[in-house]
């Protein structure tokens, strides 16, 4: 039986090592959703089961697109602290 806890957690030290050595990631959670397609087209067993895809590679930062910042909400407008 797959461990979905155990796969987040190697993961997500997987992201962190790939930054450390200066390289950008992107976890593709969606591709679960056509795991049978990918599994197809990759020849991988049906035994095995689609979980996540990671993209790896090294940031254009120089690109418009990795430069997109959205409009954030003041911090002190959205924190409440309760007592």
């Amino acid at each position: 039986k797959l461990r979905y806890l155990d796969v987040g957690l190697s993961v997500s030290y997987l992201l962190l090592a790939a930054q450390a050595h200066g390289l950008a990631t992107c976890p593709i959670g969606l591709i679960s959703s056509y795991g049978e397609e990918v599994a197809q087209a990759l020849d991988i067993s049906e035994d095995k089961e689609i979980v996540l895809g990671l993209a790896l590679g090294y940031a254009d930062n120089e690109s418009p697109i990795n430069n997109f910042k959205t409009d954030r909400e003041d911090l002190d407008d959205i924190r409440f602290w309760y007592e």
